[in-house]
């Protein structure tokens, strides 16, 4: 039975980005879907699919068919029958390319996807984090250099002495 080594994969990833759901029908045969979470120790969530309209999606074959979705709704799996091996794979395969670096920002959200920096830090706000901004955050882009509050002609001599070398402030 699949259901307890599907929980055991959910046990397993449930602090990573992975959401892990059971969909069933035919509820009664021998139990009703409360009655199939409990018996079977499941804390992820089943749904109802008693119009089939998951299973069609993308059943193919018999139950269980199981499928595995990544962070951008593409499908990377969707195999009839469980091999635990091949969906914990899939899944492990997937968590890496969501965090490439390993820092605990995943890729979508890292100003420096393939540099590991934990804290994003981006000095000259420009987006692109300081672990991997070819400028080497040289220039400041925010414009009020002197800090008086404004940007104007004093803080155009002051970029132009940065930009020349001649900045005694440095």
């Amino acid at each position: 039975m699949e259901a307890p080594l599907t929980e055991n994969i959910w046990q397993v990833h449930q602090d990573q980005p992975v959401v892990v759901l059971g969909a069933g029908d035919d509820w009664g045969q021998p139990y009703s879907c409360e009655e199939w979470a409990y018996t079977f120790g499941l804390s992820y969530p089943l749904l109802d699919d008693s119009g089939g309209n998951v299973y069609t999606l993308f059943g193919t074959g018999y139950i269980p068919h199981n499928v595995i979705i990544d962070h951008q709704g593409i499908v990377l799996y969707s195999e009839a029958g469980f091999n635990s091996g091949a969906i914990v794979n899939v899944i492990s395969e997937a968590l890496a390319n969501i965090d490439a670096d390993n820092d605990g920002v995943y890729n979508g959200m890292d100003n420096c996807p393939d540099a590991y920096n934990p804290t994003q830090e981006d000095t000259d706000l420009d987006g692109v984090g300081d672990a991997c901004d070819n400028c080497n955050n040289l220039i400041f882009y925010t414009g009020n250099l002197n800090g008086d509050d404004f940007i104007d002609i004093f803080d155009i001599l002051m970029l132009v002495d940065i930009i020349l070398g001649h900045n005694e402030n440095e």
